[in-house]
């Protein structure tokens, strides 16, 4: 009984906050991307306004928020700055947290997106060949489950960037003292609303997919911060990608905080963090300077692409 209460005060606090960001006003394009027997996914949507002619990428770009929290219109202004300089059309992906929907139901909106855009390629002036993923933290976990399921299914991305990403839901498991907030949270969810999670599948801890899994997977720019207690997953996950072939590039950020390229624009003013602050956003800045040159490789060509490392 404390236990459903627990869980349900839980769910009601997290729809509470949710239905707020809903209301917010938005420089992109709010759009319900269409399926056949289930929810559609919402998205906001940003065309650079310097396009040219031609086709154009895209970025699809994955907020994070523990699972459970975060909302897409908190990059509203992050995407619409970087769909004007990158130049891309960003697809902003505002997937079902999962306590409404538990795994692998986000990582399945992200890949039935992805297929949604290359098939109305035409129809938006954009080039499904030139297609890469962008998540951090938890959106980060949610991209390379999706990468998995879209090379399952025969789509080929251009490539995944994932920013300081959450891979193992072992992680917490565990009463070790040295595990910090992100390990116990993540615990926490696992234990109050998906006490039966398989933590061993490869959409729920991509670390431990199998080989065959991670074989063929798009070329990884993995971004890291040197304190955050999540840099050893991204350093086994970079490890693994390499052992089975895929180009990976791993940039690691020493004085960053976990979540530093997120909370620093004014969408997440009203909200606490200690990856807030003017140091914080310079490196967010320096950042952002690393993705445009990555995103420039990844939108070349296949066959003039620089995957040295």
């Amino acid at each position: 009984m404390v236990k459903r209460l627990k869980i349900a005060l839980i769910k009601y606090v997290l729809r509470k906050k949710r239905k707020k960001l809903m209301k917010k006003n938005l420089i992109g394009e709010r759009f319900i991307v269409p399926r056949v027997g289930l929810d559609g996914v919402e998205t906001i949507l940003y065309r650079p306004k310097t396009a040219g002619s031609g086709t154009i990428p895209v970025l699809f770009n994955v907020h994070g928020g523990g699972f459970v929290g975060g909302d897409a219109s908190q990059l509203d202004s992050y995407c619409s700055e970087m769909a004007e300089r990158i130049p891309a059309f960003i697809v902003n992906i505002n997937y079902k947290k999962i306590d409404i929907h538990p795994f692998p139901y986000p990582q399945m909106e992200l890949h039935d997106t992805v297929l949604y855009f290359s098939d109305h390629a035409n129809d938006y002036g954009i080039d499904p060949s030139k297609f890469v993923l962008i998540g951090y933290s938890a959106g980060g976990h949610l991209c390379a489950g999706a990468a998995m399921k879209l090379k399952e299914n025969g789509f080929s991305l251009a490539g995944q960037i994932l920013a300081y990403p959450f891979l193992d839901f072992t992680f917490g498991r565990t009463d070790d003292v040295s595990i910090d907030k992100t390990g116990k949270v993540m615990g926490l969810i696992e234990e109050v609303l998906f006490p039966d999670l398989n933590v061993r599948e490869a959409l729920v801890s991509p670390v431990l997919a199998r080989n065959e899994d991670l074989a063929g997977l798009a070329p990884a720019t993995i971004i890291v911060c040197e304190e955050d207690e999540l840099l050893p997953q991204a350093v086994q996950y970079a490890k693994r990608l390499e052992e089975v072939g895929v180009p990976v590039r791993f940039k690691q950020y020493p004085e960053a905080k976990h979540g530093f390229l997120e909370v620093n624009h004014p969408e997440y003013a009203a909200e606490k963090s200690v990856a807030r602050s003017p140091e914080q956003e310079k490196i967010m800045c320096e950042c952002k300077e690393y993705l445009i040159q990555e995103l420039a490789q990844y939108f070349k060509d296949s066959s003039e692409r620089e995957w040295n490392i």
